[in-house]
């Protein structure tokens, strides 16, 4: 498992960037329809003019570029899902090299993306042509006829997500001096021990958000809870601790 660096280029509040909070419940994968554009390029297009349009990250075949910070709204999708989901742009390349790398960044992004905030692949990593399908609030079709071009689907996508979250999530065996003494009888190496983890989503007054069970434990997280209970979610830095106001 490979991990890669992501360069924060981050817009100013005001240019392609609304600054709304958001709670977001998934990760919704684009292409950028920009054939040859980088990363860079992409970065540099919505920092130089207002565009009405924006994403969190773009990636291309050498770099995952951020522009908008995870806990706030770009425009990517439409009101709705651009209120619940955190974007990723894969950059259009045609040769087949390229394609793969972007391929390994996105997958690997996504997949750290749902790592850290307990989202299900299967549930909550949605396409640009499923959103608009579902909430026909844009007409777009991506990155359906981009991955067709280089014999994948967005269910190939959201599997070798499942398997880079699983590699993520697969404990590493202990360093050699925090190993048990031998006993003088082989054995099968010493590891972390694991938790039983399962991804779901938590039904709530008829609402759902994403939820994650830890050995029998259930844990949603206190925007995506505040939120379906109509409270707004503030951080007292002061005094170091959550602060939920009834709106």
């Amino acid at each position: 498992m490979e991990n890669y660096p992501i360069a924060q280029k981050l817009l100013p509040v005001g240019l392609n960037r609304p600054g709304t909070p958001l709670a977001a419940r998934g990760v919704a994968i684009h292409e950028t329809a920009t054939p040859g554009a980088t990363a860079d390029a992409e970065a540099r297009y919505f920092s130089s003019g207002n565009r009405g349009a924006s994403a969190h990250y773009f990636v291309d075949y050498a770099a995952i570029v951020q522009l908008i910070p995870e806990d706030e709204v770009a425009w990517h999708a439409g009101r709705t899902a651009n209120a619940r989901y955190i974007a990723i742009e894969l950059c259009h390349f045609d040769q087949p090299e390229l394609f793969q790398q972007i391929w390994q960044r996105g997958v690997w992004l996504c997949a750290d993306i749902c790592r850290r905030r307990g989202f299900n692949p299967d549930v909550d990593v949605v396409s640009h042509a499923w959103i608009s399908a579902t909430w026909h609030e844009t007409s777009h079709t991506d990155p359906i006829a981009y991955f067709s071009a280089h014999g994948k689907t967005c269910q190939d996508f959201v599997n070798d997500v499942k398997e880079e979250l699983s590699a993520m999530q697969t404990p590493s065996p202990l360093p050699p001096a925090a190993q048990p003494a031998s006993t003088g009888t082989a054995s099968e190496p010493q590891l972390v021990p694991n938790k039983t983890v399962l991804y779901t989503v938590a039904l709530i007054d008829g609402q759902t958000a994403p939820a994650v069970v830890i050995d029998g434990k259930s844990y949603i997280g206190v925007r995506d809870l505040a939120g379906l209970l109509g409270y707004a979610v503030a951080w007292d830095a002061a005094a170091r601790r959550v602060v939920l106001t009834k709106r």
